[in-house]
């Protein structure tokens, strides 16, 4: 039954149940009164009850509308995952971006030598700047000028 007929029903019961109520009580019998308006409260509930939670016709139909209740906040929840995720990988891309360009400074090379001498000099250094760039040899560290046999400048 749909639930406009339940609480149609309802209304009526309890009208009748407490007419019948009134009527004992104006015969002056106490006992069958509070024994029908027993039945009318729990008559009203029981039909409450049963038009707040309507049965479906169904196991497939509530199967289905329970599968939907379900998914719209496990949707939701997947949207805020997924937006979640977008702004890591963004994070991450700029991270990476980041170290490449760092790796690059890193990796340049912050010494130098003459092809002509058995020295090596930072390029600030005023015996560097008198290197021609044809005998002029660049290093990362002080550790590779060294490895490859060349001796600090004594001014460094």
């Amino acid at each position: 039954m749909k639930t406009k007929t339940l609480l149609i029903m309802t209304f009526i019961a309890t009208l009748l149940i407490g007419l019948t109520g009134l009527g004992l009580i104006l015969v002056d019998s106490s006992a069958p009164v509070l024994l029908t308006l027993a039945i009318a409260v729990i008559y009203t509930g029981l039909v409450s009850a049963f038009a707040a939670f309507p049965r479906k016709e169904n196991a497939a139909e509530a199967k289905q509308e329970a599968d939907i209740k379900l998914r719209l906040p496990i949707e939701d929840e997947l949207k805020v995952i997924s937006y979640e995720a977008e702004k890591s990988l963004s994070a991450i891309n700029d991270i990476k971006g980041e170290l490449h360009e760092l790796n690059q400074y890193l990796n340049q090379p912050t010494i130098v030598a003459s092809k002509l001498s058995n020295k090596f000099h930072q390029p600030e250094c005023r015996f560097a700047r008198n290197i021609s760039k044809k005998n002029q040899v660049w290093f990362r560290s002080k550790i590779d000028a060294a490895k490859h046999g060349f001796k600090k400048c004594h001014l460094m």
